[in-house]
């Protein structure tokens, strides 16, 4: 069930059962091969305000994760870095990477199920930049050869077949056999209470350990934790309350207090091993000598 395409007043009643269900089933198991880690940003004054003030704190956290990559380890173990952005939306994440890589990015391809009207802009400006339509299932058709750097950015659970899409992703490396690096950010099961009516599904280190395991005896995993419970409160607190009470949305009203806060609680988060993440961002490293993040 695909709360994006529409959901009658059972079927929305529904779909919130059924991710309840499997939000808590899912999160009962501990996966023993799935390493998890907090994430702690690097935040500047600067650096601060270049991100959008009223982004949410997940968009924001994933935004500094993106900003946070070690691009000279990443292209001394990759080489001559080829991505594909799978979901790609915009493709506005393709200026992030060619920016923060400093130019290192010799192909970007990214694919959505529907092409979106900044595709043609980008491939006009970027002769690096190219876009198609495609399905997730059918990713292993759609991988162009040579590919070593697999991006997502809050796509995954708009997919159907997530397991397919990965399951492709594994086919294809296996049979590369050099270098590869993924790395897929996407809602955790408090989104499920944050965000309503979103996607199809959320995640736990359970359910992601179903996907690191298509990648076992050539690969290491790490699964980061973007923000927590405090995190999530703020959340809660300046968009999902009001919102759900027909009030303003607090970030555009108090958008000062909203930051200052924010800062505080992506702080505090970092600082405790809250079992409660707010995103996640699973980093796959295939094939590689000397591993940069797991």
């Amino acid at each position: 069930m695909n709360a994006d395409q529409g959901l009658g007043k059972y079927q929305r009643k529904l779909w919130f059962w059924l991710n309840r269900i499997v939000n808590g089933l899912s999160s009962l198991q501990t996966p023993s091969d799935l390493r998890v880690a907090n994430y702690s940003p690097h935040i500047t004054s600067v650096l601060w305000k270049q991100l959008p003030a009223t982004s949410s704190p997940s968009r924001r956290l994933s935004d500094l994760f993106w900003l946070d990559l070690p691009w000279d380890k990443t292209c001394a173990g990759l080489g001559e870095v080829r991505v594909l952005d799978a979901g790609c939306g915009s493709g506005n994440l393709a200026l992030t990477l060619w920016e923060q890589s400093r130019g290192r990015i010799e192909r970007y391809v990214g694919f959505d199920i529907d092409e979106h009207p900044n595709w043609a802009q980008l491939r006009a400006e970027h002769n690096w930049a190219s876009f198609l339509r495609g399905d997730s299932s059918e990713v292993r058709s759609l991988i162009p050869d040579n590919t070593n750097l697999f991006v997502s950015q809050s796509a995954i659970e708009h997919f159907p077949e997530d397991l397919t899409f990965f399951g492709g992703i594994s086919n294809y490396l296996k049979a590369y056999g050099k270098p590869a690096l993924q790395i897929h950010l996407f809602p955790s099961v408090a989104c499920l209470r944050l965000y309503g009516l979103h996607g199809i599904r959320q995640y736990s280190p359970g359910s992601v350990a179903r996907i690191t395991r298509l990648f076992d005896g050539f690969s290491s995993s790490m699964l980061y934790k973007l923000g927590g419970a405090a995190v999530n409160q703020l959340h809660y607190d300046f968009i999902t309350k009001p919102l759900s009470e027909g009030k303003p949305d607090r970030r555009n009203t108090e958008t000062d207090k909203y930051n200052q806060n924010m800062l505080e609680v992506i702080a505090t988060d970092a600082a405790h091993d809250d079992p409660e993440a707010g995103f996640y961002a699973l980093v796959i490293e295939s094939f590689m000598e000397r591993p940069n993040f797991t």
